[in-house]
């Protein structure tokens, strides 16, 4: 036999489904925003490490750029540097700083 109460139930399992189904659909809401954040962070430490390879390769440019410059000056000082060894340049080098 039908009852009242038995219409109650129905109606009370209706909502708590209801309930369910929306909690369900903001779990999935939330994974899919986490999944978008962690697939941010890859890109952001991709991004960093990127970076860092392109500031190491200016400041290895740079430092190239410089050490040249340099050698170059030092070559305009030396009279014959370009056929001194490594040895023999800073044995000259050394004569000159030490006779100041």
């Amino acid at each position: 036999m039908f009852n009242l109460s038995n219409l109650q139930h129905i109606k009370e399992n209706e909502i708590a489904d209801a309930k369910i189904e929306k909690l369900r659909a903001e779990q999935e809401a939330a994974r899919r925003e986490i999944e978008k954040a962690e697939r941010e962070i890859v890109q952001g430490e991709n991004k960093i490490k990127r970076l860092m390879g392109v500031l190491s390769k200016e400041e290895r440019k740079a430092r190239t750029h410089r050490l040249i410059e340099r050698g170059a000056i030092l070559e305009t000082f030396i009279p014959d540097a370009e056929n001194l060894t490594g040895d023999e340049v800073i044995a000259e080098l050394a004569r000159v700083f030490r006779a100041d």
